[in-house]
């Protein structure tokens, strides 16, 4: 009983801490959860180990604080076997998010007030800047994945999308599988992404996302030598199958829980990403949540 009524107090000492933007409360209670959070925020990259380290100290706490949610979304455009290999994926990444769980993440805590809009594969010159654009329009901050190749093409854009205080980490340097690459290979992906990104913001982001969110215990072996965190997704919103507004607003409005970790894309082909993104912000809205970054917020001097 002393370790549960602990979690809820660390919950509730994080959510003064994360969060970007107002957020409409569905709520009285939410209303409440909310009014701690600030309106605008300026972000370090420097402080973004305290994410992981607040879920670790959670978990030791309560296991119940550390549970890993399934993995949601659905698109008809998959065929059968895209579909059943993508519910294995789905139960793998779960496990490794169990059996890992100082490195892996699915999800922010359940008692969370938060969730993170995550954008994968830019930057580009139309998309990501049409997404950061969007995210500013509505007083909230996201979370970019981006891809190191593509960050020499569009500086500018990582700098338009860290200005705006959004999360910037890294999506690796080529897209490629890691599981198909040695150590010395995976260390290379990610610490030449993670150079450029620290030439824009002052330093290297300690979370990655691997492309596909592919991974195995070797590969989460050598994020861990580097001192590094995996964050996955616990929602997909199949932006980058079923290509509707429709669709990528639903998967979001029928699974959304606290700290859920959604997925989107920023890149040049996701046009309905960006159409459907002012839909997503209003649901998440609606129903009381806060918007985080993986990143430590503080209070902007007025």
């Amino acid at each position: 009983m002393k370790k549960t009524i602990l979690a809820v107090i660390i919950v509730f000492t994080l959510l003064a801490f994360w969060g970007c933007g107002k957020t409409e409360a569905s709520s009285s209670a939410a209303a409440s959860a909310s009014s701690s959070v600030p309106s605008q925020a300026v972000l370090s990259q420097a402080d973004s180990s305290s994410f992981s380290k607040a879920l670790g100290a959670v978990s030791e706490a309560s296991s119940n604080s550390s549970k890993v949610y399934e993995i949601c979304g659905k698109s008809n455009k998959l065929s059968a076997k895209a579909v059943e290999n993508m519910r294995k994926w789905r139960a793998d990444a779960k496990a490794y998010g169990e059996q890992y769980p100082a490195t892996v993440f699915l999800n922010d805590q359940p008692q969370s007030n938060t969730v993170y809009l995550t954008f994968d594969d830019g930057p580009d010159d139309t998309i990501t800047p049409k997404v950061v654009d969007i995210l500013a329009e509505n007083n909230v901050c996201g979370n970019f994945f981006f891809v190191g190749r593509e960050i020499k093409k569009h500086e500018d854009v990582v700098k338009k999308a860290y200005a705006n205080h959004n999360f910037v980490g890294s999506h690796c340097f080529s897209h490629t599988r890691l599981t198909s690459m040695t150590s010395e290979q995976i260390k290379k992906e990610i610490t030449d992404t993670n150079e450029l990104i620290k030439g824009i913001t002052g330093s290297a982001p300690s979370f990655v996302r691997p492309p596909y969110g592919d991974i195995n215990d070797s590969v989460i072996a050598d994020f861990e030598a580097l001192n590094l965190k995996i964050i996955l997704w616990s929602i997909d919103t199949l932006d980058w199958s079923q290509r509707e507004v429709a669709n990528i607003v639903k998967n979001v409005s029928e699974n959304l829980r606290p700290g859920d970790i959604i997925l989107m894309h920023s890149n040049g082909d996701k046009t309905k990403t960006a159409k459907a993104l002012p839909e997503v912000i209003q649901v998440i809205k609606d129903k009381g949540y806060a918007f985080g970054t993986f990143n430590r917020l503080q209070q902007q001097p007025n």
